[in-house]
Parts: structure tokens; sequence; C-alpha cells
């Protein structure tokens, strides 16, 4: 978990990569500069304010006012560079940020702009950033880096997150993280503060003008590398069990991806908590004696005749007022996400509101879902997709980013992609189950 981290900003005409990061003289200005020369970009005013307090967050989090940036390429206006450069502070904080000289196995290609409470805030241009790294992606994954994309949430419908394997390029190995705070991209990078610090401006900053003291006796060295192992060993379970607990699926996603093999070996254990099958139940709903279907808002379950669905059979829209979902689990302390959604449009016709789930207490054994039938599905028939996420810790975030990667791209094979997702989320802990409904006008 020490591996040297690069850092990207993403802008409209290609990467430019953070080379260096020098703490200054707290006397002068900020500066942010091409490549080691001395030559000043245009973002280095806004970037001095972004450092400097009152206006800026870089120093009320780390402790120093004055930095030197140095950049492999212009970055020219704009405020998107902002979330790189401040998860480059954190990096450099944590001695973990890639200096010239020193490789990095891991990338981080951010976008988006970074407010007083360390909000993340949406940005323009996300999707044409990410076309303009597909090169500099492949390239890197090519000498054996993993790549993170981080990117704000309220553009992450823009771009779907299988953006890496739409361009040809590996989803395992290249990870699109959409997030709403700084602190959720510390915790997917395992920057947060250990004593349960919620916010980044409690970060502490270490001693960045230290040199590299003498070496050690041989006997030391060898007990600090067992010890920095075992170290190593618990904090890393320490971290992705917190995160697991806590229901926090895109930061454990992203420290699994890159954790090596103590990572694996975790993924092997969650694999095995998942729960069991749900049962699943799909009931029709008709009018009695093949009357219209009454008015919901006034009629009684006394007015409608209710059935099991026939399995693998579509239903006749004629005198179907409306679909009952149920599901039933075989344990009471599970914390459960049903939802409904049309296989053509991926819309979702019902689910269970999240907020619902993110209380943190399980669900129950019993969960339904009830779907009134509008006269468009009836006269255009429909086939839809019962589905229910099932795990022994919340499931909130986890049903945000099923969403997400359910709702994108309809033209895509519907099954093909559930089939990954319903493994994704199996080596995360959770079950992702489903059962197929049709009706036929």
């Amino acid at each position: 978990m020490s591996h040297s981290i690069r850092v990207v900003v993403a802008t409209t005409e290609g990467p430019s990569e953070i080379l260096r990061l020098t703490p200054e003289d707290p006397d002068v200005r900020s500066v942010a500069c091409l490549g080691g020369k001395a030559i000043p970009l245009p973002i280095s005013k806004a970037y001095d304010a972004f450092v400097r307090e009152p206006t800026g967050v870089i120093a009320r989090a780390f402790g120093h006012e004055a930095f030197r940036l140095d950049v492999s390429a212009p970055i020219d206006d704009g405020l998107s560079w902002q979330l790189p450069v401040f998860a480059a502070h954190a990096l450099l904080a944590a001695q973990r940020l890639a200096m010239p000289g020193k490789a990095g196995d891991h990338v981080l290609w951010l976008t988006g702009e970074v407010d007083r409470d360390l909000r993340v805030l949406p940005v323009a241009h996300c999707l044409a950033k990410l076309d303009r790294s597909r090169t500099f992606f492949a390239e890197s994954m090519a000498a054996g880096a993993r790549v993170t994309v981080f990117l704000p949430q309220g553009n992450a419908m823009d771009i779907g997150a299988c953006w890496a394997k739409r361009n040809g390029l590996d989803p395992e190995r290249l990870r699109i993280v959409p997030v709403v705070s700084m602190e959720e991209v510390l915790q997917a990078l395992g920057l947060a503060q250990k004593t349960g610090a919620s916010r980044a401006s409690r970060l502490a900053l270490p001693e960045l003008l230290r040199r590299n003291a003498r070496a050690a006796w041989s006997l030391v060295a060898v007990f600090m590398v067992f010890a920095g192992m075992a170290l190593t060993w618990h904090m890393g379970i320490s971290d992705w069990e917190s995160l697991r607990r806590g229901g926090q699926f895109r930061g454990l996603d992203v420290q699994l991806s890159v954790g090596g093999i103590l990572a694996r070996g975790y993924e092997t254990w969650l694999a095995s908590q998942v729960p069991a099958d749900i049962s699943l139940g799909i009931d029709a709903v008709r009018a009695k004696d093949g009357r219209i279907c009454p008015d919901a808002a006034r009629a009684e379950r006394a007015d409608y005749e209710i059935r099991p669905a026939p399995e693998g059979m579509a239903l006749l829209a004629e005198g179907l007022c409306g679909l009952e979902f149920s599901m039933k689990s075989p344990e009471e302390s599970l914390y459960l996400w049903p939802f409904v959604q049309d296989m053509k449009t991926r819309a979702f016709l019902a689910r269970r509101p999240r907020a619902q789930d993110a209380g943190g207490s399980p669900q129950g054994k019993d969960l339904a879902l009830a779907l009134a039938l509008p006269d468009d599905i009836r006269q255009q028939g429909l086939s839809c997709q019962m589905g229910i996420l099932a795990a022994r810790a919340p499931v909130a975030e986890a049903a945000d980013w099923v969403m997400m990667e359910l709702a994108a791209h309809p033209e895509e094979n519907y099954a093909a992609r559930w089939d990954a997702l319903r493994e994704k989320l199996r080596r995360r802990g959770i079950l992702l189950q489903g059962k197929g409904c049709a009706i036929t006008p």
C-alpha cells in the first residue's frame, strides 16, 4: 500500500502529468510551471488562491502556504485541475506521490472542481478529456500500471462506467469512480486519517523537506521490513473492512483493484460471504371478472384477482392492472435493495428508495414492490427484469453504481452486462439476483 502513485490532470488537449510538487518559502506565492522550466502557467494565480488561506484549502489541509507545481503539459484555464492537484498534495503528504525517477504502478486520472467544503463539483468537457487520453491509458496499462479515473458524480451519467470497454481498454485495469467529495477520493486511496477524521482538513503534513536518513544497521533494517509487512497486512485488512462495513462500495472497489496479492485473498473471503439466493416471485394483478381495472387510488385488494405469473411465459396485457414483485430472504440480517427495470429502455420502473437502506439497518426477510401498468405498456408490451441486491453490509452506494451501469447505453447487450455486474459484485460480497418478466400486448 506504499507504492508511488502518478497523478494526471485531465485537459481537453490531453493529459498533463504532475511531475513535481515542491514546498517553497511561505512568503512567496505558489506557482504552476511547465516541465521544470521558468515558465509560469496561466493557472498560477488561481493555484496560489487554491493553496493560500483564506481563499484556498491546501494550506488549511496540509499546513504549508506555498508550493511550486510542475506539470508535463500546459494547463491554461478553468478549475477542473483542482481535484487532481488536491489529490497530489495528499499523496505528497503521505510520501506516495511519484516524482521524477520514481516510477508509479498506479495512475490517477482526475478532473473536477473542489469547493471550500471539499465537495467535488461537475465540470465541462469530461467525455472529451477521456477521449483525448485513450492513447495515454493504453500506454500506461501496457507498461503494467493500473489506472483509476476519478470524476464528479454529476458527470458520471454522461460517461457510463463501461467507457473503457467501449474503447478497447481493459475495464479491470481502468476503473471509473464517480465521487461527490474529496473525502471519497482520500478513502479510496487509503489516505483517510486512522483516528476517524472525516475531513481532509484533519490530515497531517509530514516533514516534506526531510532528507533520507543514513542507513541503519542491517539487523534493524530486517526487523523494519518484517514489521512493515505486518503493519501493511493489518492496515490493509482493517481499511477494507471499515469500508465494507460502512457500505463504501466505490472506495473499497478502488483499494482492492490496486491491493495486490493481499487484496486477492480478501476478495476470495468476500465472495464466501455472499448471501444465499433470495426467493423471487412475480404475481399478476388483474381486475376481477374481466372488468376494467379500478382506480388504483381508491381500489382495495379485494377488487383484484392476484395469481402467480406462469414461469417462462409472457403475460397478456388484456385485463392486466399491474405486477407485484416479492422477495423472501432466508436470513433476517441482510441489507436488501430491490428494483424492476425495463430491459429495452433501461428505465427503472420500480425500486426501493436507496435512503431506506442508507440508515444502516437490515431490511428483514420479506420485501415487495408493486408496479401499476400505464396504458403505453399495455399497448406496446414490456420486457423487464426484477432484481435485488443483498449483502451483510449496507448496499446503498452499490445500488447507485448498479443503477448507473444498467441505465447507461441501452444499445449494449443487457444479459452480458448483467452477468458482468453480478460477477463484480460477487467479488465484493454482494449478491445480484434477477428474474425476468414479460408482457405481450
